[in-house]
């Protein structure tokens, strides 16, 4: 399991380079990517985990940034509801959209911009 945790930041760390995206984009999908690791994926890394895998199917049934955020931050993290910053929600957020290809690479996700990242199409 741990090989495979290290695969899956070296990918996300990798995909950051993809052209047009900011430099502060990056950094929050960066950061969201080491907060994932360390919060969310020993519920949501495997089948059979106490969550899900949080794929791209997964994730487009919230169909929003702002649905997802509501439900992330107040069901998760499982054994400590509520527990990190509104800032660490939005990075978490940014790493999963980004790495499911939901997050436009120029759009550093927060309350403010959310609403303009959709994904029900």
């Amino acid at each position: 399991m741990a090989i495979r945790s290290s695969l899956l930041v070296a990918g996300a760390v990798a995909g950051l380079a993809c052209q047009g995206s900011s430099p502060a984009v990056e950094q929050q999908v960066a950061d969201g990517a080491r907060l994932y690791q360390q919060v969310c994926s020993g519920c949501h890394q495997n089948e059979g985990s106490l969550g899900p895998p949080l794929t791209r199917d997964i994730l487009k049934l919230y169909r929003s940034a702002p649905t997802l955020y509501g439900y992330t931050s107040l069901a998760m993290p499982y054994d400590s509801v509520g527990s990190l910053a509104e800032s660490d929600y939005w990075m978490v957020l940014a790493y999963l959209l980004d790495s499911n290809e939901l997050l436009n690479p120029r759009i550093r996700l927060s309350a403010k911009t959310a609403e303009r990242v959709r994904f029900d199409r």
